[in-house]
């Protein structure tokens, strides 16, 4: 997945498996391009067990976050790509 942001790190709560799966493996990766944006690649090996209702995990990533009491930072979002070897 390669997400790419504005100047600042966007905070996101970390990844927990639903019960009976496992996150096998969690890779990110932050390049800063020479225009200021955040390039993001996020690589997450995901095991569903015994699950065979599930068709994919999902990420919430906040474009919005609050500055000061009257103003808040926004952040593009572009480029989101999901793939799967299954």
């Amino acid at each position: 997945m390669v997400l790419v942001a504005g100047l600042a790190v966007l905070p996101a709560s970390p990844a927990q498996a639903a019960f009976g799966e496992t996150i096998r493996s969690y890779d990110v990766t932050l390049t800063v391009l020479r225009n200021g944006d955040l390039q993001v690649s996020e690589t997450i090996e995901y095991d569903f067990g015994a699950s065979t209702d599930r068709h994919g995990i999902f990420r919430d990533i906040p474009t919005r976050v609050p500055y000061d009491q009257t103003d808040d930072r926004v952040y593009e979002l572009d480029d989101v790509r999901v793939a799967s070897p299954t």
